[in-house]
Protein backbone atom coordinates (compact mmCIF):
# COMPACT_ATOMS: atom_id res chain seq x y z
CA UNK A 1 0.00 0.00 0.00
CA UNK A 2 0.93 3.23 -0.73
CA UNK A 3 0.24 6.46 1.48
CA UNK A 4 -1.42 9.60 -0.07
CA UNK A 5 -1.59 12.78 0.68
CA UNK A 6 -4.37 13.49 3.15
CA UNK A 7 -4.27 9.98 4.88
CA UNK A 8 -4.38 9.83 8.45
CA UNK A 9 -1.81 7.56 10.11
CA UNK A 10 -0.02 6.21 13.38
CA UNK A 11 3.83 7.05 13.20
CA UNK A 12 4.43 3.72 15.51
CA UNK A 13 7.59 4.81 16.94
CA UNK A 14 5.87 8.48 18.18
CA UNK A 15 2.64 7.10 18.74
CA UNK A 16 1.41 10.33 17.03
CA UNK A 17 -1.07 10.40 14.45
CA UNK A 18 -0.01 12.32 11.55
CA UNK A 19 -1.97 14.13 8.54
CA UNK A 20 0.37 13.50 5.36
CA UNK A 21 1.11 16.37 3.45
CA UNK A 22 2.09 15.02 0.37
CA UNK A 23 2.13 11.47 -1.40
CA UNK A 24 4.75 8.40 -0.31
CA UNK A 25 7.97 8.81 -1.82
CA UNK A 26 11.21 6.70 -1.76
CA UNK A 27 9.15 4.26 1.25
CA UNK A 28 8.94 7.87 3.20
CA UNK A 29 5.87 10.38 4.11
CA UNK A 30 6.35 13.77 5.41
CA UNK A 31 2.96 15.28 7.64
CA UNK A 32 1.67 18.40 8.35
CA UNK A 33 2.20 20.30 11.07
CA UNK A 34 5.48 21.66 12.45
CA UNK A 35 8.28 21.24 12.82
CA UNK A 36 8.58 19.27 9.60
CA UNK A 37 8.62 15.36 9.85
CA UNK A 38 9.57 12.70 8.05
CA UNK A 39 9.43 9.21 8.54
CA UNK A 40 9.75 5.78 6.86
CA UNK A 41 6.65 4.42 5.83
CA UNK A 42 7.13 1.00 7.09
CA UNK A 43 6.76 3.01 10.77
CA UNK A 44 3.13 4.08 9.71
CA UNK A 45 -0.20 2.45 9.74
CA UNK A 46 -3.50 3.79 7.96
CA UNK A 47 -5.77 5.17 9.77
CA UNK A 48 -8.38 6.78 7.61
CA UNK A 49 -7.70 7.03 3.94
CA UNK A 50 -8.26 10.47 1.85
CA UNK A 51 -11.14 10.73 -0.57
CA UNK A 52 -8.97 12.14 -3.89
CA UNK A 53 -10.85 15.72 -3.09
CA UNK A 54 -9.05 15.34 0.13
CA UNK A 55 -5.73 14.16 -1.40
CA UNK A 56 -6.19 17.11 -3.81
CA UNK A 57 -7.09 19.75 -1.62
CA UNK A 58 -4.03 18.44 1.25
CA UNK A 59 -1.69 18.65 -1.68
CA UNK A 60 -2.67 22.30 -2.76
CA UNK A 61 -2.61 24.09 0.31
CA UNK A 62 0.97 22.39 1.20
CA UNK A 63 1.54 23.76 -2.33
CA UNK A 64 0.62 26.54 -1.27
CA UNK A 65 2.67 26.98 1.66
CA UNK A 66 5.74 28.98 2.74
CA UNK A 67 8.62 28.45 -0.24
CA UNK A 68 11.09 27.25 2.09
CA UNK A 69 9.64 24.10 3.40
CA UNK A 70 10.41 20.99 1.90
CA UNK A 71 7.24 19.95 1.74
CA UNK A 72 5.87 22.42 -0.69
CA UNK A 73 8.31 21.53 -3.37
CA UNK A 74 7.70 18.00 -2.81
CA UNK A 75 3.27 18.93 -3.34
CA UNK A 76 4.37 21.36 -6.23
CA UNK A 77 6.15 18.54 -8.04
CA UNK A 78 3.47 16.10 -6.96
CA UNK A 79 0.70 17.88 -8.48
CA UNK A 80 2.78 18.76 -12.07
CA UNK A 81 2.80 15.11 -12.09
CA UNK A 82 -1.06 14.59 -12.52
CA UNK A 83 -2.70 13.00 -15.38
CA UNK A 84 -4.81 16.35 -15.42
CA UNK A 85 -2.45 19.43 -13.99
CA UNK A 86 -3.72 21.80 -11.81
CA UNK A 87 -3.07 25.61 -13.43
CA UNK A 88 -0.33 26.26 -11.83
CA UNK A 89 -1.33 30.21 -11.89
CA UNK A 90 -4.62 29.12 -10.28
CA UNK A 91 -2.99 27.10 -7.41
CA UNK A 92 -0.94 29.83 -6.52
CA UNK A 93 -3.37 32.79 -6.83
CA UNK A 94 -6.87 32.48 -4.78
CA UNK A 95 -8.51 32.54 -7.93
CA UNK A 96 -9.81 28.88 -8.71
CA UNK A 97 -7.66 26.41 -6.92
CA UNK A 98 -8.62 23.33 -8.20
CA UNK A 99 -8.94 25.10 -11.45
CA UNK A 100 -7.66 22.74 -14.18
CA UNK A 101 -5.21 22.70 -16.77
CA UNK A 102 -5.88 22.38 -20.73
CA UNK A 103 -2.74 22.93 -22.14
CA UNK A 104 0.89 23.42 -20.94
CA UNK A 105 3.32 26.36 -21.67
CA UNK A 106 7.04 24.51 -21.56
CA UNK A 107 6.89 22.72 -18.38
CA UNK A 108 3.71 25.29 -16.88
CA UNK A 109 0.48 24.17 -17.27
CA UNK A 110 -2.42 26.88 -17.68
CA UNK A 111 -5.93 26.34 -17.67
CA UNK A 112 -8.14 28.22 -19.97
CA UNK A 113 -8.25 31.61 -18.71
CA UNK A 114 -5.05 31.90 -17.71
CA UNK A 115 -3.29 30.89 -21.24
CA UNK A 116 -5.80 33.48 -22.87
CA UNK A 117 -4.04 35.83 -20.12
CA UNK A 118 -0.85 34.56 -20.69
CA UNK A 119 -1.73 34.96 -25.02
CA UNK A 120 -3.03 38.67 -24.66
CA UNK A 121 -0.24 39.53 -22.60
CA UNK A 122 2.39 38.50 -24.76
CA UNK A 123 0.52 39.64 -27.86
CA UNK A 124 0.46 43.39 -26.48
CA UNK A 125 4.45 42.82 -25.87
CA UNK A 126 4.98 41.82 -29.07
CA UNK A 127 3.10 44.60 -31.10
CA UNK A 128 5.07 47.12 -28.81
CA UNK A 129 8.08 45.03 -30.13
CA UNK A 130 6.92 45.68 -33.77
CA UNK A 131 6.76 48.84 -33.26
CA UNK A 132 9.79 49.57 -31.76
CA UNK A 133 11.34 47.73 -34.58
CA UNK A 134 9.38 49.97 -37.16
CA UNK A 135 10.44 53.25 -35.13
CA UNK A 136 13.95 52.09 -35.28
CA UNK A 137 13.79 51.21 -38.76
CA UNK A 138 12.93 54.50 -39.39
CA UNK A 139 14.95 56.57 -37.19
CA UNK A 140 16.08 59.61 -39.58
CA UNK A 141 20.26 60.73 -38.45
CA UNK A 142 20.95 63.41 -36.52
CA UNK A 143 22.61 65.81 -37.91
CA UNK A 144 25.95 67.07 -36.93
CA UNK A 145 25.87 70.31 -34.87
CA UNK A 146 27.86 72.57 -36.51
CA UNK A 147 31.41 73.14 -35.31
CA UNK A 148 31.96 76.75 -34.19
Amino acid sequence: MTFRAGDVVLHRPSGEKWTLACDEERAEVICCGWPESYAKAADCTLLRAATDEDRLVTLLLVAKGPRDHYRRGVAVQQLAREPHPLCSICVDTSCDPLGKATRRAGDVPLCDRHLADALDGARARLREAQSTVERLENAQPIAPEPST
